[in-house]
């Protein structure tokens, strides 16, 4: 049990902890409530000494801008904003005379605007308006909201459009311009008071850390991760396409294949707005197998030429080779041997495919026996015999010998 000292006549009141809890659970969903769900906010011009606004929410407002085709503005407690000068526009609308408010979300926060409500009356005359609204200052030409209407009557009407849903792109704003012609007159007045557009904010979700490229040896795991607040829930995508299951701030694939490269994206995801990360490469590195490496024999003379190695394995080429020790004339690319400018010793020759795109090294070793060419000797160097006689024949240096020609000897 819980007690809490009542100040005013000292006494104690008793509070269950099933009632801390439910105090504690409804202070949990009024948070959830402001990030996801959404507070009002709203923009208020009274129009009755300036052309400042008045802000609730999570929004800022800006002073009220008039068009350049009308003259400056004074303000009064009856009629609001009073500007002369509207010319006659022959009953249609000039895109110089208007009045012009802008209201913007706060930084990592999402505005979505339900409506906009004024008075408006005019001098004289018969006239016609429109109200328009753009997220980019009317850069781009704006979009009319609802239709035209009419104003006719020198005391302040009340003007709404209600039931809107204009959502305030990231990193936007929202500006509305209040038109008016008429077609009977000359500067002439058009009157506006106490603007108010309103809607609701929400907390944006936001990337901390963004995924990052990733290149990984085929059969390795891949690792893929998002660092974000505010959100509930995430996706991971590949190309575009959504990947089954992958609804974590991690992605992870154990062993890896060849199809798994790609550009990967993860839309960060909340009740208020989704988001998409960067979108990363990865790129998987194709494992090199290599089972050995071979000469067409294991000695050769140092007279007979070059000779080419055969690499046994896959994705293995763009190594390196080496020999131990010195004295071996080999290619160190392509391995091959040149004898003749070799010395006579036995070598081991390694190839070497450096760890490259995430695998590791691989290598793997042969003997070549390099031997000098032999000296000949034979005795004697020449002989002169008859017919019927015989002469010994000797040679040295050799392993085996082949004498020719091999018939009358």
């Amino acid at each position: 049990m819980i007690k809490f000292l009542q100040t005013r006549n000292f006494t104690y009141k008793t509070i269950s902890k099933k009632d801390v809890l439910v105090m504690c659970l409804m202070l949990l969903f009024t948070s959830i409530s402001y990030f996801s769900y959404g507070q009002a906010a709203s923009a208020t011009y009274a129009l009755t000494s300036n052309g400042n606004g008045t802000t609730s929410g999570a929004v800022t407002a800006t002073t009220l801008a008039i068009g350049s085709g009308i003259n400056s503005a004074s303000y009064g407690n009856t009629n609001g904003v009073t500007t002369g000068g509207w010319a006659t526009d022959g009953g249609s609308l000039n895109s110089s005379e208007y009045y012009e408010f802008e209201v913007t979300p706060t930084s990592g926060n999402k505005l979505t605007v339900s409506s906009i409500a004024f008075n408006h009356s005019i001098s004289n005359g018969n006239w016609l308006c429109a109200v328009y609204y753009s997220y980019d200052g009317f850069a781009t030409a704006g979009t009319q909201v609802g239709s035209n209407f009419s104003s006719s009557s020198t005391t302040p009407t009340a003007q709404s459009f209600s039931s809107l849903s204009y959502v305030v792109p990231t990193g936007g704003s929202f500006s509305i311009r209040v038109y008016g012609w008429e077609s009977d007159g000359f500067n002439r007045s058009l009157r506006l008071r106490n603007m108010v557009i309103s809607g609701t904010t929400c907390v944006l979700p936001a990337i901390t850390t963004q995924p990052t490229a990733q290149t990984v040896c085929q059969g390795n795991a891949l690792n893929l991760s998002v660092t974000a607040s505010n959100t509930t829930s995430y996706q991971w995508k590949k190309g575009g396409t959504n990947i089954s299951g992958a609804t974590g701030s991690t992605y992870t694939i154990s062993n890896t294949v060849a199809g798994d490269a790609g550009n990967y994206t993860v839309d960060v995801i909340s009740s208020c707005a989704t988001i998409t990360s960067n979108s990363v490469a990865v790129t998987i590195t194709p494992l090199p197998v290599l089972s050995n490496i071979t000469y067409s024999a294991s000695s050769y003379c140092t007279s007979a030429g070059t000779q080419a190695v055969t690499i046994n394995g896959t994705n293995a080429s763009g190594g390196t080779f080496t020999s131990s020790p010195a004295g071996l004339s080999i290619n160190s690319t392509t391995g091959l041997i040149t004898t003749a400018t070799s010395s006579a010793n036995t070598y081991t020759i390694t190839y070497t495919k450096a760890a490259a795109g995430g695998c590791s090294a691989v290598s793997a070793s042969t003997t070549v026996t390099i031997n000098a060419a032999p000296t000949i000797a034979v005795s004697p160097t020449s002989a002169a015999i008859c017919s019927g006689s015989s002469v010994a024949l000797t040679a040295t240096g050799g392993l085996s010998y082949s004498w020719s020609p091999a018939t009358g000897l």
